[in-house]
């Protein structure tokens, strides 16, 4: 299991790679004019991640195949041939503890819960917090995420040894106390604010203007280049005139811990379960 977690951990690596060569495409792109299609920095992934897909279906159907096998390894009898001597194959019977299989589940569901969660608020946490244009936030986050799919191999590596001497529990309850102090580090702390999109504007309106009036004229009002962006915490989020930033160091140490954690809790969540459900064919 350790294996097939180490080649989930090369997507992870691969994945943010390629996002960071797509940021160089811009949002603006190449457009295909024929078929009505645009090619930038989000469509480009869609349509590698809809390639790989149709890549994989036909691997399925054409290259993999199923085999059984029995306590020791061996292999049975393949199910994609015909059922010959059905006899001779002998699965051993048992009970499964099906709480354990249900909370096992459960476990694994918190684990890609966290993964998804963090990469989800990275860029607009990042383009927020440091006001980083949209462009520089894929770019960073991308280096960001193949600096964590890497260090995420050496973990799920040394997870597969270490798992030997200390068990399979204790590193998975170790990987989420890991994965909890990387969180609250990335609480807020201090005294510094981000920086807000409308901070200009808003600072050189008259005093008989109220604050209702400053935000519907900013709102309402036409911006002549369209090509650059504001960039900031958006005033019409209330929480940018409260929230202190989160320093960069915070942020990359946060990201450091949760490398580490999430992968050892996402192998042990494997291991568990495989070895919940037995030899029996899964």
């Amino acid at each position: 299991m350790a294996n097939t977690s180490t080649c989930q951990a090369l997507g992870f690596i691969l994945g943010p790679v390629f996002q960071t060569c797509f940021a160089l495409i811009g949002e603006k792109g190449v457009a295909w004019d024929i078929i009505k299609l645009q090619i930038n920095m989000y469509t480009a992934p869609v349509l590698l991640a809809s390639f790989l897909g149709i890549l994989n279906i036909i691997l399925i159907l054409f290259i993999l195949r199923e085999h059984r096998v029995d306590d020791l390894g061996r292999q049975c009898k393949s199910v994609n041939v015909p059922e010959e001597n059905a006899d001779e194959l002998q699965i051993p019977e048992g009970s499964i503890d099906q709480v354990a299989v249900v909370a096992t589940n459960i476990v694994f569901f918190v684990v890609l819960f966290i993964f998804a969660v963090y990469e989800t608020i990275l860029t607009p946490l990042t383009m927020d917090m440091y006001a980083w244009t949209q462009e520089q936030a894929v770019l960073y986050n991308g280096i960001i995420l193949v600096a964590f799919g890497v260090e995420a191999v050496l973990v799920f590596m040394g997870v597969k040894l270490l798992s030997k001497k200390i068990g399979e529990r204790a590193i998975l309850l170790g990987g989420f106390v890991v994965v909890w102090v990387g969180f609250f580090i990335l609480l807020p702390w201090g005294n510094q604010f981000p920086k807000i999109q409308w901070e200009d504007l808003h600072n050189s309106s008259t005093p008989n203007t109220t604050f209702g009036e400053i935000i519907i004229d900013l709102w309402n009002s036409p911006r002549e280049d369209h090509s650059e962006q504001p960039t900031g915490c958006p005033i019409e989020q209330a929480w940018c005139l409260y929230t202190p930033v989160i320093h960069l160091a915070q942020f990359l140490t946060a990201a450091v811990l949760v490398g580490i954690g999430y992968p050892a809790c996402s192998v042990m969540s494997y291991t568990l379960y495989s070895k919940v459900l037995g030899p029996k064919p899964q």
